[in-house]
């Protein structure tokens, strides 16, 4: 008992310092969660509560349910009661009053506190009854902005629901059974009636002469309530005998139709012949616990703390069907996010495909199940398949070309336990736990092998993979294999000290890895000599608490995201990387995993569901788009073009990647401009200054009188210190790992082979960068030595020129240019090529594009 209290302390006595984090405005501005336990409908709009708010459903088409905006309370809501413009809720703390005038924007318009949880509400006229497990309230809200308390009443029993007709009040009120109460004096209420029963009377429905009330396991009653204050039993389902359990009762307004709600097999429609004869007319069953409902023009709405909400006709009471659902996720433990869908693990609900084309209003369109517990997913980046491990099967490979009907393609059973998985060209590399990595040849997806593996010294939990594997140990923090050859993969660098905590997420981003760690929070390892790691820096959120545990990690720009168990996920200023500081802090009940989209946080919590979080950065994007039509295409956007690369960048397009299609696009290709028109575009666009005099002639001469494709200089500039500063003046990402890759190789096609890429080749030549299976010089070697290149007939002269712009970057001195060709006399030109990619200066040049595998 004492670590519970001591627990909890800790969580709040540090949450306030940690949201008092500053420097970055985010909201959140969507959720599927895996919790809905109550539920209230006006004029087709849902409004359901997970929680610690509210989420608002635009419900008038049933096939196209949209979630219209969410109102956090910061309160553990238990009830709520919807009008046409406003809303009556409780919650642990008290009552709140909102407007919800517009479902796309909920206010809170007041607060009125209260010393118990409220259990139950009713509204009448200008009052609301409220009960608070104690004792019964009549709060006046006439003045909807300053409701005040007029009177209570203590009930003899434990009051957990309200229903109030005519002047009367009628109580569901635990053990002591149903109370019945006069309010017609508001400043003195009065019991008149009860009907006692030996069960826990806890949800109530009343109509005409008749009171509903529900008794949870023990079933359902029917009271006679005519005389209120001589209330009589009609009958009786007895829960045990005749499988009526009841979590809710609704009882029609006509008298002749009863809904129950059975906490774990759905809805029971129950046809009245007489108050003493009830039979059962029909009935919705699904999986998942239930937990409330409510009823409006011939539907039930049910929350349900599993699967969502579920919407089922009973207009014709016989034959009760589902016509609607807002689905959840479950239990969210990791997440892939692409531009228009996301891809969850979920841990018990299997693989689930997530339509994020609309952030406020994600939908699960399909699942598969995995037989066990899911542990991770990733996808292809042309999100033609999908890889997830399952704890106990292995990994699982589907096809998701069809996002509304994945197929299950194969599944491969691997030695330990699938943590987590990778993929890059053919190949899949699998954290397995106490196996260390397992390699997986892919290229027959529906007939993967195992190819290779590497023990390791502790438990495999998570790896990434950036030319090498870079794999979090539980006890030895961060281990780096060279993966090029996997039956001979081997670990090469690792960083680890007596005690540096547990490594359980990794990822690595240009000379730097993250680690999140289960004891220490968040490790910054530099692993620019991946032989040599070191640490540069810990951000511990709480170092005197042993609670901040950190399960996962994600990177955009100077940011960090660490997702913490039971707390949340922190947002870190990495600028400095020797001193990360907190920029803010999003409050969730046990995030196991984060992952970054552009100004999207995506944030898989086991104990609310998938979150989305938006940056604010709209304004920036704007005015960045904006640029590239004024600078470049010397004219105003257009707004379709505008809402388009929006979008994209928004998303998680990287500023090089918009830019470039703007560089391709027909309309500026078309502009026919000068050499020195596009140089003083380029430096506006790319730089933000005008050019200056030197490198004006310098590139003017490469382009005139060299002959050097434009696009090289594009290429150039995206990976340059100045474009990085100036996107990150708008807080967009310069470039990524795999912008700068495929721009090493764009710029081979277009200095070698003296044309542009083609996508099959692009696509081949970057698989095998990413993967590891090849390296810078593998590149350099399978340009030149091509049959395209060849046919191309350089003299050697002409070689020498050809090899120094595309391995040097830079063009050849007279001198140079005779030494090698000297050289040509007595060597063959694959010898030449050998030097130029063993020399410090090649060594150097691909750094600059992220190349880590060299040789």
């Amino acid at each position: 008992m004492f670590g519970l209290k001591y627990r909890l302390y800790l969580i709040l006595f540090f949450i306030p310092f940690i949201l008092s984090g500053e420097g970055l405005k985010i909201d959140k501005i969507s959720s599927l969660m895996d919790s809905f336990h109550e539920v209230s409908v006006k004029d087709s709009i849902i409004y359901a509560v997970n929680g610690d708010g509210i989420e608002v459903f635009d419900a008038k088409d049933l096939k196209k349910i949209s979630l219209k905006s969410f109102l956090p309370l910061n309160d553990n809501i238990n009830t709520v009661l919807a009008e046409s413009s406003y809303l009556f809720v409780g919650g642990d703390k008290g009552i709140y009053i909102i407007d919800a005038k517009d479902k796309t924007s909920l206010k809170k318009l007041s607060f009125l506190s209260f010393q118990n949880p409220i259990t139950g509400l009713d509204k009448a006229g200008d009052f609301i009854y409220v009960a608070d497990g104690e004792k019964i309230w009549i709060v006046d809200v006439s003045s909807l902005s300053a409701p005040k308390k007029i009177s209570s009443f203590k009930t003899p029993g434990t009051a957990y629901d309200i229903k109030v007709e005519d002047s009367k009040a009628y109580v569901a009120d635990g053990e002591a059974g149903v109370d019945i109460l006069d309010i017609s004096n508001k400043n003195s209420i009065r019991e008149i009636g009860r009907y006692e029963s030996n069960s826990t009377a806890s949800k109530i429905s009343v109509a005409g002469d008749y009171a509903y009330v529900s008794y949870g396991e023990a079933g359902f009653r029917v009271i006679d309530i005519s005389d209120p204050t001589n209330p009589t039993l009609t009958f009786d389902c007895d829960g045990p005998s005749h499988n009526c359990h009841g979590v809710d009762i609704i009882g029609a307004s006509d008298g002749k139709t009863i809904y129950i709600l059975d906490k774990n097999s759905g809805i029971k429609v129950a046809n009245v012949v007489s108050p003493s004869s009830i039979h059962l007319a029909s009935e919705y069953r699904q999986l998942g616990e239930f937990t409330a409902m409510d009823y409006e023009g011939g539907k039930i709405y049910i929350a349900n703390k599993d699967i969502g909400i579920q919407i089922i006709d009973v207009s014709d009471k016989f034959h009760a069907k589902r016509v609607g659902f807002i689905e959840t996720v479950r239990n969210p433990v990791k997440a892939d996010a692409k531009e228009n869908f996301l891809y969850i693990a979920d841990a018990f609900g299997g693989f689930d495909i997530v339509d994020f084309k609309d952030p406020l209003n994600p939908k699960i369109v399909s699942n598969i199940e995995l037989g066990c517990r899911a542990e991770s997913v990733t996808v292809d980046y042309k999100e033609k398949y999908a890889y997830a491990t399952d704890f106990c099967k292995g990994v699982h490979i589907i096809d998701i070309s069809d996002k509304n009907n994945p197929e299950k393609l194969s599944v491969l059973v691997t030695p330990g336990r699938a943590y987590d998985i990778k993929v890059a060209g053919d190949r899949a590399y699998v954290a397995d736990r106490s196996e260390g990595i397992e390699i997986i040849d892919i290229k027959d997806r529906k007939s993967p092998e195992i190819i290779g593996s590497a023990k390791t010294s502790s438990f495999a939990m998570a790896l990434d993979i950036r030319g090498y594997a870079y794999l979090a140990e539980y006890n030895d923090t961060l281990s780096i294999y060279d993966i090029k050859n996997p039956k001979q993969a081997k670990k090469i660098g690792g960083y680890d000290t007596d005690f540096s905590g547990y490594a359980v997420d990794v990822v690595n981003s240009g000379d730097y890895t993250y680690l999140a760690n289960y004891s220490l929070g968040m490790q910054i390892i530099d692993t620019s000599d991946p032989k040599k790691p070191s640490l540069v820096s810990v951000f511990d959120l709480n170092s005197s608490s042993f609670l901040d545990h950190g399960e996962g990690v994600d990177v955009l720009n100077d940011k960090a995201f660490i997702a913490y168990k039971d707390l949340g996920v922190a947002i870190v200023d990495i600028s400095d990387r020797e001193n990360p500081s907190l920029l803010n802090f999003l409050q969730t009940k046990n995030a196991k995993d984060v992952k970054v989209l552009g100004s999207y946080v995506i944030v898989c919590d086991e104990g609310s569901g998938l979150l989305t979080y938006k940056i604010d950065n709209d304004e920036n994007i704007k005015t960045f788009v904006e640029r590239l039509y004024t600078k470049l295409l010397n004219r105003n956007y257009d707004q379709e073009g505008l809402n388009y690369y929006m979008g994209r960048l928004l998303k998680g397009a990287s500023a090089a990647e918009v830019a470039e299609i703007f560089y391709r696009s027909e309309e500026f290709r078309g502009s026919n401009l000068t050499t020195k028109e596009f140089l003083e575009r380029t430096y506006e666009t790319l730089l933000g200054r005008e050019a200056d005099q030197e490198g004006l002639e310098y590139w003017r001469d490469m382009i005139d009188n060299k002959h050097i494709p434009r696009e090289v200089i594009f290429y150039k500039f995206i990976i340059s210190p100045e474009f990085t500063n100036l996107s990150k003046e708008y807080g967009i990402v310069s470039f990524t790992s795999d912008d700068a890759l495929k721009a090493f190789i764009k710029r081979m096609y277009l200095l070698a082979l003296n044309r542009e890429y083609d996508g099959e080749g692009l696509e081949f030549w970057f698989d095998g960068l990413r993967s590891g299976e090849k390296s810078a010089a593998d590149i350099a070697f399978g340009f030149f030595d091509s049959k395209e290149f060849k046919n191309r007939n350089l003299s050697d002269r002409d070689f020498v020129i050809i090899v120094y712009r595309s391995l040097m970057n830079r063009e050849a001195s007279d001198e140079d240019v005779n030494f090698w060709v000297d050289y040509l006399r007595n060597h063959l030109r694959d010898d030449l090529v050998r030097e130029f990619v063993n020399s410090d200066e090649f060594k150097r040049y691909a750094k600059e594009f992220g190349i880590v595998n060299l040789f």
